[in-house]
């Protein structure tokens, strides 16, 4: 139990190491470009963020499951699999957002390319670095991501470099990163491959069975929390999309701790018996952690938009603490798609996650028009508390009213 808590604060601090320096990375980009230039941040950022997900087929959460199911020959196909993800299938998903970045010219698009390519690998490495218990190299080399990108947002500052240069050095941060990543896996032998065409068919089809359901929960979940910035830039314009997105990035730090510790829940609830009772432990501290959180969180936030940003940013307190109770119990539903993964049924998350972003879709558009960011933040609002009410029906199907209730008090 101790290495669950103890590799669960490892990854816990790196994102909230990684946050606050990101955190400053978009307050410089608002402070040198203004909302719009935030706004074309947010675009690029998000968009290697979905592509990664789309690209991965489930297969990175999935691996770690599979990991400890099967034999050397099937792990090493499995590996050459991933690497098809990465370097074939990522750059092709690529290619349908490039409409987004119409912008850009030619040399920034071509760019892009290598930076979501990094991306993918480094979304990989990280579920390979826990599942060989190397969280703290992970966690060395992950911060260097975040640190690069600061250091060329400051040249921006100190050179006056363009914002049309954004994507590019944003790009540059994760091929720096991915090429450290794949030196250090390579050079550990840490994954090695294995080819042959007929079993390379066979395993694949067999985890796209299970994997595919974590795709889809992943993707719904990933165009649910970004679909609105989207919508944003359609109807109100960047200037409302970079204010948005300030608003949801500084909420979505709360994630990071019902994600760290379900990362690692994931790897061992998958080899233990004793499913419930981890289940239920951590579930309900980490619920009312966030909680109290949460209601800290109001003073930075307010600090940032009132006395550091631009004038445009200022007001959206208010904003700011609707968004605050979804937040929290999305947040905790990374506990439920674990518990739904370990059991074999990932659809449930699939389900739950569709719908919410099919409504969230709809009510957005509806009220946009009349409400403008604050339409779309009351509709993230309760497409969020309707994810999590999906949820609770599901895990009805294996804990009583007791035992879910439990699950917080």
């Amino acid at each position: 139990m101790n290495f669950i808590v103890k590799d669960s604060i490892k990854i816990l601090l790196f994102r909230v190491i990684s946050f606050l320096i990101s955190s400053i990375n978009v307050i410089l980009v608002g402070k040198i470009f203004g909302s719009v230039g935030e706004g074309v941040y947010s675009l690029i950022a998000s968009s290697f963020t979905i592509i990664a997900q789309v690209a991965a087929l489930g297969l990175d959460q999935y691996l770690i499951v599979y990991y400890n199911k099967k034999d050397e020959i099937s792990q090493k196909i499995f590996n050459f699999i991933v690497a098809i993800h990465i370097f074939i299938i990522t750059p092709l998903f690529y290619l349908g957002f490039l409409f987004y970045f119409k912008d850009l010219n030619i040399w920034g698009k071509f760019f892009l390319i290598f930076g979501v390519i990094s991306n993918s690998i480094v979304n990989f490495s990280y579920f390979y670095y826990i599942m060989f218990f190397k969280v703290s190299e992970f966690i060395k080399i992950g911060i260097l991501r975040s640190s690069l990108f600061l250091f060329f947002l400051f040249g921006f500052l100190i050179f006056d470099i363009s914002q049309d240069y954004i994507g590019f050095f944003y790009s540059l941060s994760w091929v720096v990163i991915a090429s450290i990543l794949m030196y250090d896996i390579f050079k550990n032998n840490h994954i090695k491959f294995y080819f042959n065409y007929k079993k390379i068919k066979e395993v694949w089809q067999n985890v796209l069975k299970y994997s595919l359901g974590i795709f889809f929960a992943s993707f719904f979940y990933i165009v649910m929390i970004r679909e609105s910035l989207f919508i944003a830039h359609k109807v109100v314009g960047l200037s409302a999309t970079g204010v948005l997105f300030v608003i949801l990035t500084t909420a979505e730090i709360l994630w990071y701790l019902p994600s760290a510790f379900g990362d690692i829940l994931l790897r061992e609830l998958s080899n233990n018996q004793d499913e419930y009772l981890i289940f239920k432990n951590y579930h309900k501290k980490i619920f009312w952690i966030m909680s109290f959180l949460a209601i800290l969180s109001i003073i930075p936030y307010k600090i940032i938009v009132d006395y550091i940003l631009r004038e445009e940013f200022r007001g959206t307190t208010y904003l700011y603490i609707i968004l605050l109770p979804s937040i929290v119990f999305l947040g905790i539903s990374r506990f439920y798609s674990v518990f739904f993964l370990v059991k074999n049924k990932t659809y449930y998350s699939t389900i739950s996650t569709f719908f919410s972003m099919v409504l969230n879709f709809i009510l957005s558009y509806i009220l946009v028009f009349k409400y403008k960011i604050e339409g779309i933040v009351i509709s993230i609002t309760i497409s969020y508390m309707f994810s999590v009410l999906i949820d609770f029906i599901f895990l009805k199907r294996y804990l009583s009213y007791k035992q879910i209730l439990k699950l917080f008090i």
